[in-house]
């Protein structure tokens, strides 16, 4: 007897069956549009203008002119400034971030400790808040006893 052998052709791998394709599901991180960061890049620019501003003024019209109390208070603002401007940002608060950096310690102040919202919790508020109010009250010392 002979045997009849059937020849094929290349194959085909079949179709998988429908249950076994499952959605595959991409996580998509979000990315802040451009405008933040241009935002971001500006208020950084501002704060070192005038962190540059005030560090000049601190030292010549401050020590230069025999007021180391005003000069002290200048320095004290100026730190204020710069913490309030961070702690806006970590909070996630890019409009008080910019009046920070512009406004200085009565913006800080406002920020940080006396918003109708309540005081900021986030890591350096409290000391810029701190610092911003101890500021003006040297400010205000040395504008009365002149030094």
């Amino acid at each position: 007897m002979m045997t009849e052998r059937l020849v094929q052709g290349p194959s085909e791998p079949p179709d998988p069956p429908a249950s076994a394709w499952s959605p595959v599901k991409v996580e998509r991180t979000p990315v802040a549009p451009a405008v933040e960061q241009g935002a971001g890049v500006l208020v950084g620019l501002a704060m070192a203008a005038v962190l540059i501003a005030e560090v000049y003024l601190d030292v010549v019209y401050g020590f230069g002119g025999g007021r180391a109390v005003l000069a002290f208070a200048i320095a004290l603002e100026a730190c204020s400034r710069a913490l309030g401007t961070v702690a806006a940002a970590r909070a996630g608060e890019g409009a008080w971030a910019c009046a920070c950096a512009i406004g200085g310690a009565p913006v800080v102040v406002w920020f940080a400790l006396l918003r109708p919202s309540g005081r900021v919790e986030v890591e350096p508020a409290p000391l810029a808040g701190l610092l911003a109010g101890l500021a003006a009250l040297l400010a205000v010392l040395a504008l009365i006893i002149g030094s």
